[in-house]
């Protein structure tokens, strides 16, 4: 299994998660779906979120954050 986590968080901007390989799950406030290679997810403003790897394979995505958010450090941990 690979040890992959993003700790759950909560940002003032939404954003998008494509994945690009491997499969893994997102929690979206507090429930959690699947996800494989090309799926998309829309995380909105302020919603707690965490990405998790549940394959052999590594984790790839590619985040979409608005471009004010770019030096934004509104990241903060929802535990």
């Amino acid at each position: 299994l690979n040890a992959f986590i993003v700790p759950a968080f909560q940002h003032r901007h939404q954003h998008g998660v494509v994945i690009t390989q491997g499969t893994g799950r997102v929690l979206l406030g507090e429930k959690w779906q699947d996800l494989s290679t090309s799926d998309a997810v829309f995380i909105d403003a302020d919603e707690i979120h965490q990405l998790e790897a549940t394959g052999s394979a590594p984790l790839g995505f590619i985040c979409v954050i608005p471009r004010w958010a770019e030096n934004d450090s509104c990241g903060v941990s929802a535990k």
